[in-house]
This record gives structure tokens, sequence and C-alpha cells, in this order.
């Protein structure tokens, strides 16, 4: 019969025989099952990165889109209110609508006026660089017009609407419609249409200094 160690010794032997069989039978299992861990940790954050990548462009669109909304108001207020203002281009433009209505132009007068942050450094007596300074340099710079003209009711309705249909900014401050003496348009008020001599005050702007020379 075998001793108690001999069956011990071959016990311990077999077990270490199916140790290392399982060792060299899952061995490659193991690290296969490793790879797939690390596979899913990398697709795990790639697609944390598609993720992102596509919230960025979903904002970068959204910022297209607004810096898009942004120029068409761009272009319609630099439409509206012209970097450059030249005295000329205004008297052609008033001269135009009125000639368009049969509106006769007696006289027109153009002046320059202050900006807000001028004006209100001149009244309180200082300047506030932080505030004033740069709202000056941005605010429009206004031009009065004073206009002196004559035509029926009719036209001068129209002459009105043409100034308000007009592209660039212009505001009337002041209309004034003067019925003319009744011997001086007698031929006009046969088919009634009685003259009107019509003061107007209108407020030109632009972004820069207005230009007093020829275009």
């Amino acid at each position: 019969m075998k001793s108690s160690s001999q069956v011990f010794t071959s016990f311990l032997f077999s077990f270490l025989i199916i140790v290392a069989g399982v060792f060299i039978i899952f061995s490659p299992v193991a690290d296969v099952w490793r790879r797939l861990g690390e596979a899913r940790m990398q697709l795990a954050e790639r697609q944390t990165t598609v993720q992102r990548l596509k919230e960025l462009i979903a904002k970068f669109r959204e910022q297209v889109a607004l810096f898009d909304d942004l120029n068409q108001q761009t272009v319609a207020i630099s439409d509206a209110l012209p970097s450059s203002l030249k005295i000329p281009e205004i008297l052609v433009s008033l001269e135009s609508i009125a000639k368009q209505n049969n509106i006769l132009i007696k006289r027109i007068s153009f002046t320059v006026l202050e900006s807000r942050s001028a004006s209100a450094v001149e009244t309180t007596g200082f300047t506030n660089f932080s505030a004033t300074q740069p709202k000056q340099n941005q605010e429009p710079f206004p031009i009065s017009v004073q206009v002196d003209a004559s035509g029926n009711y009719p036209s001068g309705k129209a002459f009105l609407k043409g100034i308000e249909d007009e592209l660039r900014l212009m505001d009337v401050r002041n209309f004034e419609f003067i019925p003319t003496r009744v011997g001086e348009s007698s031929s006009k008020q046969e088919n009634n249409q009685s003259l009107f001599n019509m003061k107007l005050s209108i407020d030109v702007y632009s972004i820069k200094k207005p230009q007093f020379t020829l275009p």
C-alpha cells in the first residue's frame, strides 16, 4: 500500500496539473476579456467625445444663425443709417420726392446738430470719460433740415409719405400747412386744389460726422 505521503504528493501534483491546465486554457480568455473591457472604456470615451462634438456643432450652428441674423440687421441699419452722410445726397433725395409729388421747394437749409452726449457735457460742465465719450463716438450725428415748399393738400400728404418711405432714417419733427391767399391761387381753387405753403423740420441721421463736400 502507498503511504499517506505518497498519496498527498500525487494529489498535490494532480492539483497543480489541473491548475496549470486551467491557467493555460483560460489565460487567453482573460486577456480577451481584459481587452474587451478596455475597448468598452475607449468606446464610452469616444461616445462622450462624439456627444460633446455634436453639442459644439449645434452651438456653432446657433452662433452662425445668430451671426447671420445680426448681419442682416446690420445691413438693414446700414441702409437706414448710413456710415457717412453727404448733404448733397439729402438735397437730391428731397428734390426727387418733391418732384414726384408735384411739390415746389422754395427754400431748404441744413444744420448739423450736436449729439446728446456733447450737449450733456456742456450742460453739466464735466465729462464722464468712462460713459460719455464712447457714447459720443457711437451716437448718430443728426442733421436738421428746414424746408419751405408749396403744393396742394394731396401732394403735401404724398410728399410726407415719400419722406417716411425714404430708405435712410428721417424724422419729421415739425410740419405746418399754411393756406395761401385766395387771389394767389384762383385757378387752383376752381379745381378744389388750393395751394398751401408748407414748412417742414426734418432730422436726418448718420453714424459719422456729415460731409458738406460734393459726392
